[in-house]
């Protein structure tokens, strides 16, 4: 029998990778279709996809973070993870920054 939080935590990667699938889904269908013809419905798919993105790697970073709080609290002090973490967070925030300034996928 599985634990919950491995549940948990399984789950939370199958979202994410079902995410990651339509997301490239919706890029290369946006991407033909701008070779065909540049329309405000590309324009509104591109910036519902970079909010919705913006949202699953949000919710991702936060249930990172919270695991790497209960670690710490348990006496698991990893700085290497905790290096890792603020480097994600930067670089999330500096790629969903340029997506949106940008408007593209």
């Amino acid at each position: 029998m599985m634990n919950n939080s491995v549940l948990f935590t399984v789950t939370v990667v199958a979202v994410f990778l079902a995410y990651l699938a339509l997301r490239n889904f919706i890029a290369k269908t946006i991407q033909s279709n701008e070779k065909r013809k540049q329309n405000d419905n590309s324009k509104k798919i591109i910036m519902v996809t970079n909010i919705v993105s913006a949202a699953m790697m949000f919710g991702l970073i936060v249930f990172l973070w919270n695991g790497l709080v209960q670690r710490w609290q348990d006496g698991n002090q990893n700085y290497f993870n905790l290096i890792l973490l603020i480097v994600l967070t930067l670089a999330c925030i500096i790629k969903f920054w340029n997506n949106f300034k940008n408007n593209k996928v």
